[in-house]
């Protein structure tokens, strides 16, 4: 069978943006009760996430004599998250929230700081949620002034003497048979008190069926610049009244926490409604103290996931000349049982192992510098990630050290690897549906013989089990073929001998343009300027446009400085090589389509190029 895809693993040591290890935040756990050392060592667990349902200034690193403890104080990645989408935005009960939350803080950071601990502070869990729908925690009469409600008139906080901008009144609400008010169903236009309907809620939390309902007069709040279950204008306010005081308090007392801001959603949710509305203001308002943003994804596609990511550390870098980063703060193979409309569907052991390979090799391959954490929720819970997180981190745990340079000729083939120790590991994933017969070269790291190894996978039964054959391998080079399922992996395991350099050999460098989620359309094309470092330009060896694309079904072009280049029909992060001879320090980027339209969510030139050596300016 002739080889269809060709990959190949360099030896040389990679930075990507500064980047130069293994992100071992990738490999994290929530929810995972009484975390030992023994399992986070067994599992190779660096990372969990905890959720502090009252905020407050602790941490799950240090126990209560406020020492540091196993297993958090060997981990890369600790994240305390400050508060939970089922507790109410504080500024709705307490007058004094800025000095609340400005204490808190400070004193997390303070305390942070006398450990020389490195901390990764969250601010509130899924507030997208609960403070909106389901249990609308922000939307509870009873913390407004009902004394000053009028139909659709403004709300006002108890004790407050301004009205809120956003929050609405409404006089009418719907009653079921038994007295009790449902604020989720909505009350038929023209109805009046005492007026009976049907109606059904098709939510997984609520009864199937048809059900009659009374109007009521009883006074209800609601936010209508909501465009669906998650929070509104008004939710945006009230995290924004919080997080910033804390945000404040923690970067003047120690900047070397890391704070982390985000609504817990996928970004793109609703048509990238939760990124205008929510996560980009955030961004644009709190850059200066903001490190890096949250997102939770359920049984969604993981390439839609890493491709967000793009659009945000893009967006930032092009218009605020800062570097952010992308935390995942719960994941898991099924989709999200406490999202109004969704059924908890479990995910299958091999399910949830294969979700989770698939999501972390894409983000080491094609983002490395923008992945810091991926914290998978309920890894002992059969139809979340039990029986399937077990061997995904077993698999992966000597996935860990410097970054190695690769390349793959195919867009739906990614390696991963690393140096780790004395042994070279390379993870290679077929995102293809179907079978591919893939060529590997993989050159010994510079001054090393390669010895025989292993390679490893996961048989896809019910009982997961680990499946090993040997991998001849001597010399400084190994060429070998591989026939990978498809929407599978395996690792490759080649010890060996010598002394393997320290030194960064190869330079990735991303240079975007400034402009999101841009529709392209026949007749109306979009272009983007991007300039790129000379220095960079001069001795580049490969170079490629590293685009998001969405809903391309072929047939579009790119003009890079008016060279014409046919885009692969691909959506989501598509990797175009072209001769770097084309690039100038100012470039111009021009998507055209021939028939359907699509979208540029963002777009950017990358230049490989060989390291200075080391003494030598860089």
């Amino acid at each position: 069978m002739t080889a269809q895809s060709r990959v190949h693993v360099t030896g040389r040591l990679l930075d990507v943006n500064g980047q130069r290890e293994i992100p071992r935040g990738l490999m994290g756990v929530h929810a995972f009760p009484k975390l030992t050392p023994e399992v986070a060592q067994e599992w190779g667990i660096d990372c969990v996430r905890h959720i502090h349902f009252a905020p407050g200034s602790g941490s799950i690193a240090w126990d209560k004599e406020g020492k540091l403890r196993a297993p958090f104080k060997d981990m890369a990645v600790v994240i305390d998250c400050q508060g939970d989408r089922y507790q109410h935005a504080l500024v709705l009960s307490n007058p004094a929230y800025e000095e609340f939350f400005t204490r808190i803080g400070r004193q997390y950071a303070q305390k942070c700081k006398e450990l020389g601990w490195r901390g990764y502070a969250e601010f509130w869990n899924e507030p997208y949620l609960n403070w909106a729908e389901r249990s609308r925690k922000n939307y509870d009469p009873r913390l407004y002034d009902v004394s000053k409600a009028a139909d659709d008139g403004p709300v006002t906080i108890k004790g407050w003497d301004e009205p809120l901008k956003y929050l609405r009144w409404r006089r009418l609400c719907a009653a079921d048979d038994k007295g009790k008010i449902n604020h989720l169903v909505p009350v038929p236009a023209g109805a009046k008190p005492g007026d009976k309907f049907d109606y059904e809620l098709k939510l997984y939390f609520t009864e199937k069926g048809v059900k009659t309902y009374t109007v009521v007069e009883k006074w209800d709040v609601y936010d209508p610049t909501a465009v669906s279950f998650w929070s509104g204008k008004q939710n945006y306010d009230f995290y924004m009244w919080m997080f910033l005081p804390w945000a404040k308090a923690i970067k003047a007392t120690n900047p070397e926490v890391t704070v982390i801001g985000g609504w817990d959603f996928p970004i793109n949710s609703d048509r990238w409604k939760a990124w205008e509305l929510l996560y980009k203001p955030m961004i644009d308002e709190a850059i200066q103290w903001l490190d890096g943003v949250s997102e939770h994804h359920y049984g969604s596609n993981t390439r839609v996931n890493a491709a967000t990511y793009e659009v945000v550390v893009g967006y930032v870098m092009a218009e605020h000349g800062k570097r952010l980063r992308c935390f995942n703060t719960e994941t898991a193979g099924c989709v999200d049982p406490a999202v109004p409309g969704n059924r908890h569907g479990n995910a299958t052991p091999y399910g949830a192992y294969n979700y989770g390979l698939r999501d972390i090799i894409e983000l080491i391959w094609r983002s490395p510098d923008k992945a810091v954490s991926r914290t998978a929720h309920g890894s002992l819970t059969p139809g979340w990630g039990g029986g399937g997180d077990e061997f995904l981190f077993k698999l992966l745990k000597d996935l860990r050290g410097p970054l190695v340079y690769c390349t793959s000729d195919d867009l739906e083939v990614w390696p991963a690897a690393a140096i780790n120790g004395d042994k070279l590991v390379v993870v290679l994933f077929n995102d293809r549906q179907e079978k591919r017969a893939i060529d590997v070269h993989i050159d010994a790291p510079a001054g090393t013989t390669l010895l025989p190894g292993r390679k490893v996978w996961v048989e896809p039964a019910e009982a997961l089990s680990f499946a090993e054959q040997p991998l001849a391998a001597s010399g400084t080079a190994l060429a070998t073929r591989l026939d990978l399922p498809g929407k599978a992996g395996v690792k490759l395991v080649l010890p060996f001998v010598g002394e393997a350099p320290k030194d960064v050999q190869v330079m990735r460098r991303q240079y975007f343009a400034r402009g999101v989620l841009r529709p392209v359309e026949p007749g109306k094309p979009a272009t983007f300027a991007v300039a790129v470092d000379a220095a960079a330009l001069a001795d580049a060896h490969a170079a490629f446009i590293k685009v998001v694309l969405e809903n391309h079904r072929g047939g579009g072009t790119v003009r890079l400085n008016g060279t014409a280049i046919a885009l692969p029909q691909h959506d989501w992060i598509t990797e175009v090589p072209v001769d770097p001879k084309l690039l100038r320090s100012r470039n111009e980027l021009v998507f055209e389509a021939a028939a359907g339209a699509y979208q540029v969510d963002i777009a950017s030139l990358v230049i490989d190029h060989p390291a200075p050596k080391p003494g030598a300016a860089p």
